[in-house]
């Protein structure tokens, strides 16, 4: 079995959130628009802008339900992905807060 067979590191991945456990918090788990808490794949936390991933991600780390909320893990992943993005640079005060715990 490869590494990648299991999509854990598929873009599409939300950093190991079952789609079932997404499921059962909304029918509508992957549109931003259309749920409270939106867990981001890693192809969006690599790829959307500032202004567009940080609320969602802020939201994700804090404000999630129980369900949903990330493990510091998690988090670590999500930050490690961010700090690979070509403007991590633009984007470190943004990143260092997210990096603080609440």
């Amino acid at each position: 079995m490869s590494l990648t067979s299991n999509g854990l590191f598929s873009p599409m991945n939300r950093f190991g959130i079952h789609r079932d456990v997404l499921k059962a918090y909304s029918p509508d788990y992957a549109n931003a628009d259309k749920v409270e808490c939106y867990v981001p794949t890693r192809a969006e936390v690599f790829t959307w802008p500032a202004g567009k991933l940080f609320p969602v991600l802020r939201k994700w780390f804090y404000h999630a339900p129980p369900e949903l909320a990330p493990t510091e893990v998690q988090k670590a992943e999500v930050i490690k992905l961010l700090r690979s993005r070509q403007d991590a640079d633009e984007l470190d005060l943004d990143i260092t807060a997210l990096s603080v715990p609440s």
